[in-house]
């Protein structure tokens, strides 16, 4: 299964099924519970992303659970 993540401007990263466009996973992107909202998204590794945010924090997060925990 190949899938695509986006994010939105709510501070969501959702991943989507490649092909068929169907929601896989939907999360609201929090550090250490609180919200931040992503503005660079980018694939490091397979089952890895970078995720850069709105206050300056570089995320590198795994892909590989059922939802996308930080590493940070």
């Amino acid at each position: 299964m190949e899938t695509v993540y986006v994010t939105n401007d709510d501070g969501e990263i959702i991943g989507l099924d490649l092909h068929h466009g169907n929601v896989r996973r939907r999360r609201d992107l929090t550090v250490a519970g609180m919200p931040v909202v992503a503005t660079a998204l980018t694939v490091a590794d397979p089952g890895r992303l970078l995720i850069g945010t709105t206050d300056g924090r570089l995320l590198d997060c795994s892909t590989v659970q059922a939802v996308i925990e930080s590493a940070s």
